[in-house]
């Protein structure tokens, strides 16, 4: 019975060493396999920092550049200033409207900005503002080159680049968005508002449409309807203060102005129809604004 006493506690005993050497063996493969991987873990962080700091140069280079290329010169802040004034009266693409009236017409609440570039020592002219284009809420930025002033006197610019967001647009992209100015100005404006001669301009009326396109569908603004006054004088107010009647069937007593509007496909004339009675029951709240804003107006003539 000794014996068998003394052989299991020399098994048990043989057991407790064998886990021990085997914790203790197990334990020296973990420090060196911590050690691999503390120094795997300790390249990979130096890798990523050096990555991170290329990165952070590369970004700053990009700063730089944009920074060279748009910084503003204070050598000559008379020309600057001029510069952003300048454009709003300049007329491009054989366009009936001044650049500004096509801005302010299509781009909400423009802002100009004039300074020279230190990348190529040029003065442009850079717009920016908010717009809805094509179901897309977008910035459009349009910048312009200043070349200096021309043989007679007058400023010249060149055209240099349109961005959405920005994201550089093609030229065809670009014509467009022009075209889609000029709808807007016509809309907003009216008539043609360039200085074109009285003839020109009856002959223009002769053939189109409407005078204010939506007078019936919004508010009218104070300016469009001055420049109106300013391009057509006190008949181009009346004819607009009379289209709004011609809209809802108004017979006119005097012969030139019922044929004028008998030659408008949207005309349907209503015999019977006062002045009074259109005004007071057939105008909305935008035309009734309007008219009281075109008479005003007219009185400036009288």
């Amino acid at each position: 019975m000794l014996c068998n006493a003394d052989s299991v506690r020399i098994r048990e005993t043989s057991k407790e060493q064998s886990h021990q050497n085997f914790a203790y063996e197990k334990s020296c493969k973990g420090s060196v396999y911590f050690e691999k991987n503390q120094k795997f873990l300790s390249g990979i962080c130096l890798c990523l920092t050096t990555m991170l700091l290329l990165c952070a140069c590369d970004v700053n280079q990009i700063k730089n550049k944009i920074a060279n290329t748009e910084e503003k010169s204070v050598d000559t802040p008379d020309i600057q200033e001029q510069t952003k004034e300048d454009i709003k009266e300049v007329r491009f693409y054989g366009s009936d409207y001044t650049l500004g009236q096509l801005i302010d017409a299509g781009i909400g609440s423009p802002t100009y900005e004039s300074y020279q570039s230190k990348e190529d020592g040029r003065t442009y002219v850079k717009i920016t503002g908010h717009m809805v284009y094509d179901g897309v809420s977008v910035v459009a930025v349009l910048k312009y080159v200043w070349l200096g002033m021309s043989s007679d006197g007058s400023p010249s610019y060149d055209f240099h680049s349109l961005t959405f967001n920005d994201v550089p647009q093609n030229d065809l992209a670009i014509d467009r968005f022009f075209a889609f100015l000029e709808e807007c100005a016509v809309k907003k404006y009216g008539a043609v508002l360039s200085s074109k001669s009285t003839e020109t301009y009856s002959q223009d009326m002769a053939t189109s449409e409407y005078v204010l396109p939506d007078s019936d569908m919004r508010y009218l603004e104070w300016e469009e309807v001055e420049a109106l006054a300013n391009y057509g004088g006190k008949d181009l107010i009346r004819l607009a203060v009379n289209e709004m009647y011609a809209r809802h069937g108004f017979v006119f007593k005097k012969p030139k102005n019922q044929e004028y509007f008998e030659r408008k496909s949207w005309y349907y004339p209503q015999p019977g129809f006062t002045d009074s009675y259109v005004k007071e029951h057939l105008f909305n709240d935008y035309e009734k604004a309007n008219l009281e804003m075109l008479l005003k107006v007219e009185k400036r003539f009288n």
